[in-house]
């Protein structure tokens, strides 16, 4: 088991009873500012170096594994505005000064992101300093109602569309990653077994 937490009450805990653990920030958008919003540079890099060291405590480990919540507007479309612009360089700097720290961050994505022509660049970028993890989540009752082989087909589409949109504009597949979420909310009345 690998667990994602970011406090300093659970990590040892989980690692006690055999567990390893990844740091988890929560709110990247805390760090960096939003796509209307973005903080000053200066302070994105000071927040990459102040969770680093906390991601170091909390995990037991000089070279912590990071999961970073999350990119806002990945979909957007290039030509971005000035304030998205300040937006995705501060991302970089957040990620690239956790990378020259020793930390190996992964940045999540929770909306099909957009590659196209100067957008393509920053993800190759982002790509080089963190892993790209694409949210794929389905309605657990969507799947169950397509059957064991249908149900599946569906989910490992999704998978390997997610993975495609990086691979087609040059990140290897080795810097992609996905996290499938069971949101146990998700299965209304269903019984727990059938939904998991």
């Amino acid at each position: 088991v690998i667990a994602a937490a970011s406090n300093f009450l659970f990590p040892p805990q989980l690692r006690a009873a055999g567990a390893k653990t990844v740091y988890w920030d929560f709110y990247l958008n805390n760090r960096v500012g939003t796509p209307d919003r973005p903080t000053h540079p200066e302070i994105a890099r000071d927040w990459a170096q102040r969770i680093f060291f906390r991601a170091q405590a909390s995990a037991n480990c000089s070279q912590p594994w990071m999961a970073l919540n999350e990119l806002f507007g990945a979909h957007l479309t290039t030509p971005w505005t000035a304030t998205n612009a300040a937006y995705r360089h501060n991302v970089i700097i957040f990620i690239k000064t956790l990378r020259e720290l020793g930390a190996r961050p992964m940045l999540l994505i929770s909306s099909r992101p957009y590659t196209e022509g100067d957008a393509g660049l920053w993800w190759r970028e982002a790509a080089h300093y963190a892993d790209l993890v694409q949210e794929v989540y389905y309605s657990g009752k969507l799947i169950h109602r397509q059957g064991a082989i249908a149900g599946s087909r569906a989910m490992r589409r999704r998978f390997r569309g997610a993975v495609k949109a990086f691979t087609d504009i040059g990140i290897p597949a080795k810097r992609v990653g996905i996290m499938l979420g069971f949101q146990a909310s998700n299965r209304g009345t269903m019984p727990a077994i059938p939904w998991f």
